[in-house]
């Protein structure tokens, strides 16, 4: 699939990188290097990098400031729409987490909107309501599953995360890595993943998710730049939609998997959690699952009762492996088969 940088996303955010305290050119390559090696390789991204500066001096936003150094000049600060009261020399961390990402969720890049996405949480609370086409104003994960509640398009998939995952802060967290079409649920990953969509826009997937009812896209929100002839416009969000199954689905096809890999007798026949994994990984894989999001959604099937999970008799030694690799922890218990034709 072909892909294409939005320039002026980038020209944006090379703005707010060389800040107010400058930086060389040596430093936006570097730090900006990870937001778009998915798409470029390093001489194309070094080649792309060098236009855009050039384009940034020939516009008069920004200027040299010795041999490999650029600031930007009053007319460049305000077209880059940084907030700059207190920053300094470290700027660049802060910049990124707060107002870059702010940038790229297509949020305005006020104080308070800007407050809480430094932290975890609050990203993945900011990136859910745009998701969801609500205002970026809940910053508590309890409260925003209950306002959720009322809003049909969420509802299904909440409550299916909340019954595969016992918590809001969970909830959240799964929400906000399938708006971006990432099943790494890390803070870190998930904003790369943000200025990575806002820097290289993707195409959307054309096959449709599985609960097409309970998916959304991110509506476009103009973002709160000046409104200058330099003026550099956000993008939009772009928001993947994957085909993940929804908890009766999952449950029917791990027991197909767990039939054709059972072993034992007829009334007592079952499965290796791991190799239903395997099984699963190789017969679904745009379920895009790692194998923690398995074992959560092994679970919760087990608790509603869609499947039957059991313990494996520990003084078999003849499959520690397959034990320790199966092994799945609830509580007090810990799981390592899959029960076939009881459920």
């Amino acid at each position: 699939m072909s892909v294409a940088v939005n320039q002026a996303a980038l020209d944006a955010v090379l703005l707010m990188r060389i800040g107010p305290a400058g930086c060389t050119t040596a430093a936006l390559l570097r730090d900006l290097g990870p937001f778009v090696s998915h798409a470029l390789s390093p001489a194309a991204w070094r080649t792309l990098a060098a236009e855009r500066t050039e384009s940034l001096l020939q516009r008069k936003l920004a200027v040299p400031a010795g041999r490999t150094r650029l600031a930007l000049t009053p007319k460049g600060l305000k077209a880059s729409g940084l907030r700059a009261r207190g920053l300094d020399a470290d700027h660049w961390p802060h910049i990124r987490d707060t107002q870059v990402t702010a940038r790229a969720l297509g949020v305005p890049v006020t104080a308070k909107a800007i407050s809480g996405l430094a932290k975890v949480d609050g990203l993945r609370l900011a990136i859910v309501q745009r998701g969801f086409g609500l205002p970026v104003a809940v910053t508590d994960a309890a409260r925003l599953r209950k306002k959720l509640g009322a809003c049909p398009p969420a509802t299904g998939r909440v409550t299916s995360l909340l019954t595969a995952t016992g918590t809001d802060g969970s909830v959240m967290a799964g929400l906000a890595a399938e708006f971006l079409g990432n099943s790494d649920r890390d803070g870190v990953n998930l904003r790369r993943r943000l200025i990575r969509n806002f820097l290289v826009p993707y195409a959307r997937t054309s096959q449709p998710a599985i609960a097409t009812t309970e998916r959304t896209q991110l509506p476009v929100i103009a973002p709160a730049i000046a409104h200058s002839a330099e003026s550099l416009p956000a993008a939009p969000l772009p928001v993947a939609t994957l085909p993940r199954p929804d908890l009766p689905r999952f449950a029917a096809t791990v027991r197909k998997l767990a039939e054709i890999n059972a072993t034992g007798w007829q009334g007592n026949k079952k499965a290796y959690i791991s190799h239903v994994w395997r099984a699963v990984c190789a017969t679904e894989p745009n379920w895009d699952l790692s194998e923690n999001n398995f074992k959560t959604l092994l679970m919760a099937a087990h608790r509603g009762g869609h499947l039957e999970l059991v313990n494996a008799d520990l003084k078999d030694r003849s499959s520690v492996r397959d034990m320790e690799a199966s092994a799945t922890a609830y509580k007090n218990t810990v799981w390592h088969l899959i029960r076939v034709g009881e459920t």
